[in-house]
Formats: structure tokens, C-alpha cells, sequence
């Protein structure tokens, strides 16, 4: 944000005059303003791997922009982020008109893996998108029984158009709900391993490489505590 400052054209043209506000009890908030800092209250520091991260413009100021070539963007907690009660994870993105030509690649376009790793094993919560005429919305975890769920939107994603996206996990209910522009589309009644045992890193861009490359914009994602219900 400095260099907003610094020089007038990078003002205007890079930050767009948009500045973000931390959020009360966010423990993760990304703005990407051209930078992969936090302005929430966790350390977590982040890294582009298989190239530099890329930027474009956002639903506001700037966004972080996956190209679907199999890079992606890693960020890794300095120790495990607990989750007391109710959590709320949310986002914006934008899916672009784009097939993956990968001959591998998998029917469904991954947008960010939150991971917990234990002594025994790596659980996730994954957000994804599906491939096809009906490109909708798809969130997989375990719970801590190990019981695989999928929550999903009904309705298909428009292409290039922005989205909103927020998983709220009340732990105190066992409950799991999905919103989709502000819509209640899906709940469960579980809860994710990954909020259960707390946070240790969040993947933006695809699961492996190319397989599940996802090709869009990222913005304003936020992991907050919340009021319960």
C-alpha cells in the first residue's frame, strides 16, 4: 500500500483508490493489493510457487488473478490458528469462460483448499467449482468422524461475473452452512475437521498443479470469528 502513496499513477491505475479496513475479528484477511500480506490479526505468510503471482483488477481495487497454468499461491500459519465456536470464511471470485485443456485435468476447477495438518494425517475444506453446462458451486470436507460431505449451490455460476461465497461453521450446533451471494444454498449438520483441529495453511489457484487449475480472480477473503446465532 505504500507505493499508493509514493506515486500518483500508482494511485490511480494499481490501487484504483480503493484502501482496505481490517475487519473486527478477522484472523485472516486477504485485500490483494498487489501484495500477499494479511491484515487480519493471525501470522501467516505467503509465496507464489511455479511463478510470480499475478494481479488484476478486483471487485475492489485489485484481486489475485490464477491463470489456470498450474501455478498457485501457499500461505503458511506460524502456528495453528484455533477456532473457539462459530467461524465464518468467505470471498469474492470471478470464473472465467475457460476449459482446462490439461489431458488430466479434473472435471471440477479448484479455487482454495483450507488445510489443518495433524500428527496423523492433512484434512481440508475444499471450494471448487464444477465443470459443464451447469458450472455450479461445490465445498468438500471431513468431518472428525472422517465422514466425507459436499455441500453445493443449486444454481449455476455465471461466467465472468462476481460471486460471493461464505462457509459459516457453527461448532456449538454442529452445524455447516453454505451462502452463495448472500443466499443460504446448503448446510449440514457437521462440522469440518479442518475448524475442529484449526487452521495451518489456505492454497489459492488450484489443488495439484494443472489437474484442478482454476482460471478467475480472487478477492477479499476473510476468515473471521463470529458472533453465534
Amino acid at each position: 500500500m505504500k507505493r499508493c502513496f509514493l506515486v500518483l499513477v500508482l494511485t490511480l491505475i494499481g490501487c484504483n483508490g480503493y484502501e482496505p479496513i481490517a475487519t473486527d475479528g478477522a484472523l485472516i484477511q486477504f485485500d490483494f493489493e498487489r501484495s500477499l500480506g494479511n491484515i487480519g490479526s493471525a501470522a501467516i505468510s505467503g509465496q507464489s510457487h511455479d511463478g510470480e503471482p499475478e494481479f488484476n483488477r478486483g471487485k475492489n481495487g485489485e484481486a489475485l488473478y490464477s491463470l489456470g497454468d498450474g501455478r498457485w499461491v501457499e500461505f503458511e500459519t506460524a502456528e495453528t490458528i484455533s477456532i473457539n465456536n462459530t467461524v465464518e470464511i468467505s470471498f469474492d471470485f470471478r470464473r472465467a469462460d475457460w476449459v482446462n485443456p490439461y489431458k488430466k485435468g479434473s472435471v471440477t476447477q479448484t479455487v482454495a483448499v483450507i488445510s489443518s495438518v495433524s500428527p496423523t494425517k492433512i484434512s481440508h475444506i475444499s471450494f471448487n467449482i464444477a465443470n459443464g453446462s451447469n458450472p455450479n458451486l461445490q465445498i468438500a470436507f471431513a468431518d472428525t468422524d472422517g465422514k466425507k460431505h459436499r455441500l453445493r449451490s443449486k444454481q449455476g455460476l455465471v461466467e465472468n461475473d462476481w460471486h460471493n461465497v461464505q462457509l459459516r461453521v457453527n461448532q456449538q450446533a454442529k452445524e455447516t452452512q453454505l451462502y452463495l451471494d448472500g443466499v443460504r444454498v446448503d448446510s449440514i449438520k457437521a462440522v469440518p475437521t479442518v475448524i475442529h483441529n484449526g487452521i495451518d495453511r489456505i492454497k489459492f489457484g488450484t489443488w495439484h498443479k494443472k489437474n484442478q487449475a482454476y482460471r478467475g480472480e480472487i478477492d477479499n477473503f476473510l476468515i473471521l470469528e463470529a458472533n453465534t446465532p
